[in-house]
């Protein structure tokens, strides 16, 4: 369904700006907007400590997409931190379409990200070796770091490969822009891997732009706009 294939977008793609963030609470809500209206709202908290760290997320459609069927998933993280690297210990996402529900969780207890719960990815796809993946991050760890408040001179700078339990992504950037005080990125999601050939036909790769502002002495995520074969859509900070 092209709603929930916007939402894991949106929610993927934001999350993209720099490998550091310094330790402090993140609580942030965002209006998720395609079509040219409000199709539902995303929301991100999470706790960032010296050696530890736990994340939880929502996506939720709202108003007359939502009478047009209810679509809502939710993530949750939690690692340890070394220095400023965040090294994953479990993630789980819950998901509903509104035709369908699922759940998901890995493990990183083996050194490697192994779904030690639900079903990812679909029949037809590439099975990927776990044990290859230990380069990799979670979708939501990831974001976690991104929608973190950032130094200004750290933006923009990213190669970060990501494994969900089934599929590998890259994300990187592609470029800079300095608006007044605002800095804009600019960069590309790529599938690599767990994909069946249908859904690697409906395009490998998506464009996005992340708009930073200030934040005091910190720079934070104002707006991101993914554009993909299927139009652009856009996520807005409250």
């Amino acid at each position: 369904m092209y709603l929930r294939r916007i939402a894991f977008t949106l929610v993927v793609l934001p999350l993209f700006g720099a490998h550091s963030a310094r330790a402090a609470d993140t609580d942030a809500l965002f209006d998720v907007q395609a079509w040219g209206v409000k199709i539902g709202e995303f929301r991100i908290s999470g706790q960032d400590r010296s050696n530890s760290y736990s994340v939880t997320s929502k996506f939720e459609t709202t108003g007359l997409v939502k009478q047009l069927g209810r679509i809502w998933f939710t993530m949750s993280a939690k690692g340890q931190k070394s220095g400023g690297s965040f090294i994953p210990a479990r993630y789980a996402e819950r998901v509903q379409t509104g035709r369908r529900k699922s759940e998901a969780q890995i493990d990183y207890s083996s050194g490697f990200p192994l779904l030690t719960g639900g079903k990812l990815g679909t029949e037809d796809a590439e099975v990927l070796d776990a044990a290859a993946q230990t380069d990799t991050v979670d979708p939501l760890t990831a974001m976690f770091i991104a929608l973190s408040d950032q130094p200004r001179a750290g933006l923009c700078t990213l190669n970060q490969p990501i494994f969900d339990g089934a599929r590998r992504t890259i994300a990187f950037m592609t470029g800079r822009r300095d608006d007044g005080d605002n800095v804009v990125c600019t960069g590309q999601f790529q599938r690599l891997g767990g994909y069946s050939a249908k859904q690697l036909r409906q395009g490998r790769n998506s464009s996005y732009e992340l708009t930073y502002v200030p934040a005091g002495v910190l720079m934070r995520v104002q707006e991101a706009r993914v554009t993909s074969s299927r139009g652009t859509a856009i996520l807005t900070r409250r």
